[in-house]
């Protein structure tokens, strides 16, 4: 169990805790907590109140929060220390009352969900690739409209991405990895070899994603209100077999009230950004972002065989990926024919193990590894795994 000491002053503390954190997720509570107002000290007395409620709101979920308030040259202060797995990420006062000199405060408290999965992503850093992200109607459109959006959800998306310090993630926003937008998720291929593990391969990449905005068009929905939609699907394909590991719809709506949106934002402006539309466009890239952080960032982190000497291996992963000497990994070949699901659509191949190797020497850009076996049956081109 771990403990956290605190001990602040009770008007800083309960600000700390009501800073929300951004794109966490939780379980909402309505929780009370009550404090004595002293020599008509309201505002003490919600600050106390505030707390306690609070640590009502941590053990209702596993975790303890024990303030005890002391009185200091006049000034009421909170000892208080917080254990356990809870962690309060955001609350507000939805409504107060005084009985019999007691100051009682109700709240709306947002707190770690001690059942949720922990998050993905640690070290060796798996890379993504960001594609461009076509419009399937671009004719939805009004005539003049900004058509910059494949490329700018792509950057923007990566640049998040690589923010978040979960993934390695490069934009390639002049990059299309499906066949038509129509056909998404179907890969492009060129001289047989899917775009998708090529930009992969050429990036030392494990994961590449591709989406499509469905609807970015501007809709009435009477004669007072227009409405602008943003649907987009989002694919993650393996990097090293092409095969489509995760897919997910997002979706936002924005309505107008007597004018219609602008037809070409300037996306990087105070004004867009503090737009309904604008703020609806960066919620849905943050939601993006995290459902691609949880989804690349549980698969194996594999790395690819550039050269063959003897037991001795060179990978394409390196120290930009965070790999450390004494990593082990299986060594695997793909099995055909792939796996097909009830419908005849390909789920992937078996990857038959063929020996293990562990990390001898790392490098900026890639790795030397040594196999187990003295004759191992392994050739440039296959891939490795660390679980």
């Amino acid at each position: 169990m771990r403990r956290i000491p605190v001990f602040l002053p009770a008007f800083f503390v309960v600000f700390v805790l009501l800073v929300p954190h951004a794109g966490a997720q939780g379980i909402e509570l309505l929780v009370e907590g009550s404090a004595p107002i002293e020599k008509g000290d309201r505002l003490r007395a919600r600050q106390v109140a505030m707390r306690r409620a609070l640590a009502s709101a941590a053990e209702q979920v596993g975790g303890t929060l024990q303030a005890t308030t002391v009185q200091h040259q006049g000034t009421l202060q909170e000892r208080s220390s917080l254990t356990g797995k809870a962690r309060i990420l955001g609350a507000r006062i939805v409504d107060e009352r005084v009985d019999k000199g007691l100051l009682i405060v109700r709240a709306q408290v947002r707190v770690e969900d001690p059942l949720a999965p922990a998050p993905c992503g640690d070290k060796p850093l798996r890379k993504l690739i960001v594609a461009g992200f076509p419009l399937q109607y671009p004719e939805r459109l009004s005539p003049g409209s900004y058509l910059g959006w494949p490329q700018d959800a792509s950057v923007r998306l990566a640049r998040r991405l690589e923010r978040g310090g979960r993934l390695l993630a490069l934009a390639q926003p002049q990059s299309f990895i499906h066949v038509t937008a129509e056909q998404a998720p179907e890969l492009f291929t060129r001289d047989g070899v899917p775009m998708a593990l090529t930009l992969a391969r050429r990036e030392r990449a494990q994961a590449v994603l591709g989406a499509v905005f469905r609807d970015l068009g501007v809709h009435e929905r009477n004669w007072l209100i227009n409405e602008r939609r943003i649907v987009l699907d989002a694919y993650v394909h393996d990097g090293f077999t092409g095969v489509l590991i995760g897919r997910h719809t997002f979706a936002r709506s924005v309505g107008t009230l007597w004018r219609s949106l602008p037809a070409r934002p300037d996306l990087d402006s105070d004004d867009f950004v503090r737009s309904d539309f604008g703020q609806a466009y960066y919620a849905l890239l943050e939601e993006l972002a995290q459902w691609a952080e949880q989804l690349v960032g549980c698969q194996p982190f594999g790395a690819r065989v550039l050269k063959v000497e003897g037991r001795k291996l060179w990978l394409d992963a390196g120290a930009d990926t965070g790999l450390d000497a004494g990593t082990e990994f299986t060594i695997t070949r793909q099995l055909d024919p792939p796996i097909l699901d009830l419908d005849g659509q390909p789920l992937g191949r078996e990857q038959a193990p063929l020996s293990s190797a562990v990390v001898q020497g790392v490098y900026p850009r890639f790795a030397i590894a040594e196999t187990a076996s003295d004759k191992p049956r392994i050739k440039p081109g296959d891939v490795l795994y660390a679980y």
